[in-house]
């Protein structure tokens, strides 16, 4: 049997940490394959009933440098767009992680990066406008909820503004540093 991340994602750290590492792992294979999601969230990773996590649902991906939409179309679940995506610039990788980052951030403190806002329609105006601010209240959420501070620093660094100033490699470090600590086995 196999559930989605959203279904199983309160109460149960363990499982969002290790789905994590996963997600990291699937984040560099399709990088290497140059394959860009465009709509990565916690509806589309499903946790198989041995507890791996496994990225779904493509019908949005496009190759890195190949896109048929004119610039300006958006696409994407607003609530976990990077900035440029929520414009309508062009995305890569970079917007993926963004889009992880997101993910893991619900996962973890059960709350949308963005929940200053009710109004769906509201998500995209607030998504371009991300800043080194919301970085830090988000980290704040993520404190709070008993994340270590090299985990937020490291989550910052997969968020940050500036698309090619993302980073995925702390991040996946600190998960796995995570994970050992645990008692999920994988």
């Amino acid at each position: 049997m196999k559930e989605n991340l959203f279904s199983i994602i309160r109460g149960n750290k363990d499982i969002i940490i290790s789905a994590g590492v996963d997600i990291c792992d699937a984040l560099e294979a399709m990088q290497e394959k140059e394959i860009v999601h465009r709509d990565l969230k916690s509806n589309n990773v499903l946790v198989t009933s041995k507890g791996r996590a496994k990225v779904i649902d493509f019908g949005m991906a496009k190759r890195k440098d190949y896109d048929l939409a004119p610039p300006g179309i958006v696409f994407g679940t607003p609530e976990y767009m990077s900035p440029e995506q929520a414009r309508g610039d062009a995305t890569d990788q970079n917007s993926d992680l963004f889009s992880f980052a997101l993910t893991l951030f619900r996962g973890l403190t059960g709350s949308l990066a963005y929940c200053a806002l009710s109004v769906r329609a509201n998500y995209i105006p607030r998504a371009s406008q991300w800043n080194l601010a919301n970085i830090e209240s988000a980290k704040n959420s993520l404190r709070q909820v008993g994340m270590p501070e090299s985990f937020t620093d490291a989550w910052s660094l997969a968020v940050q503004p500036d698309p090619p100033a993302r980073q995925r490699e702390p991040l996946k470090k600190e998960l796995e540093a995570i994970l050992k600590k645990t008692k999920y086995s994988r």
